[in-house]
């Protein structure tokens, strides 16, 4: 629904009407809602000492979570990050490491001589996971990057040319099945939506493999 909202115009003693937009909501909700709601507004009260309406807290809370969950955001932290460490002054950055240099050489002179014939786990010996020993682990980064890739809907593209588009319950899907070799490369990912990840899986595996794996 559209409330009119008078104000005042240029010219003196005008006035004007501007239409706001609003949305009538209506819900029954349990004791425990209630509960949550007004401890809420407690916590809200040294921002809002007078008190805070339902829409006021249900926007914050809305905010705050779109803030810490979705991609783009995340997206933006990322580049804040990177833009504060391209502007710390690089006096600091060889001070550091100086200081670093110090205390290894201090705990090498402590050092006991048995000691030295023990092989320490450095990065370098350690060897780095090859195709023999992949991981189903993407980094959020390499998801958010999908995410912002596909437009933050369903790449899905039906024998038509159309393109599903959803926004609702994505899943980042390997094109190439992960079970069947492929990488966690963003380019062999894609945004799917839950009901079009199940019937890519359908279609690479079979529905007679998919039922014995969902059981």
């Amino acid at each position: 629904a559209s409330t009119p909202l008078l104000e005042r115009g240029p010219l003196e003693g005008s006035i004007r009407v501007k239409e706001i937009q609003k949305f009538k909501l209506q819900f029954a909700v349990s004791p425990e809602f209630m509960t949550k709601y007004e401890r809420i507004k407690e916590l809200m009260s040294t921002r809002t000492p007078r008190g805070i309406d339902f829409e006021g807290a249900f926007e914050a809370l809305m905010d705050e979570y779109i803030e810490k969950h979705s991609p783009e955001a995340r997206d933006r932290r990322r580049e804040a990050r990177a833009a504060k460490k391209k502007v710390a002054p690089a006096t600091k950055t060889a001070k550091a490491k100086k200081v670093k240099l110090v205390a290894k050489v201090e705990r090498v002179k402590k050092v006991k001589p048995a000691a030295k014939t023990v092989r320490t786990a450095l990065s370098s010996d350690v060897p780095a996971k090859g195709p023999e020993d992949p991981s189903r682990f993407i980094p959020q980064a390499i998801k958010d990057l999908v995410n912002k890739r596909d437009g933050g809907r369903c790449a899905f593209t039906g024998p038509g040319g159309q393109r599903c588009g959803s926004k609702w319950n994505l899943q980042v899907d390997h094109i190439t099945p992960f079970a069947l070799g492929g990488s966690n490369e963003p380019d062999n990912l894609q945004l799917l939506c839950r009901r079009h990840n199940q019937h890519k899986a359908l279609k690479d595996f079979g529905k007679k493999k998919m039922h014995r794996h969902s059981k």
